[in-house]
């Protein structure tokens, strides 16, 4: 996560990681929070205009949670312009692995994506 949070600064964003250090992840559930948290990073970096992303990865119940929060332009989630397949990605990783995944938007409001993958 380190990583990808370098690659989306180098745009000027401001990210910041917070990794719990009770995250327990089979290879798996790693595989998955790292291919969202890519696209929601490349999202960010292509869409939002944010200056502020927060990524953080913690336990909570009997799921690890990934939320990537940006402060950036936000938009409708139930009005993608055709030929964007990055939020279908997303939805597609999720199910495949059998998460969940929430993506909150508004426009003007910025944007947060949340993935609680079962532990």
């Amino acid at each position: 996560l380190s990583d990808l949070a370098a690659a989306a600064s180098r745009n000027g964003t401001a990210v910041t990681v917070d990794v719990d250090p009770a995250v327990d992840l089979d290879a798996d559930g790693t595989a998955v929070v790292y291919r969202v948290a890519r696209e929601a990073l490349q999202n960010v970096t292509k869409h939002a205009g944010a200056e502020q992303v927060t990524v953080t990865l913690a336990p909570d119940d009997a799921a690890t949670v990934l939320t990537v929060r940006d402060d950036g332009a936000g938009f409708d989630p139930a009005t993608v312009p055709e030929g964007h397949v990055g939020l279908r990605l997303l939805r597609d990783l999720a199910a495949e692995s059998g998460a969940d995944l929430v993506i909150d938007s508004v426009p003007g409001e910025g944007s947060t994506v949340r993935l609680a993958v079962p532990t």
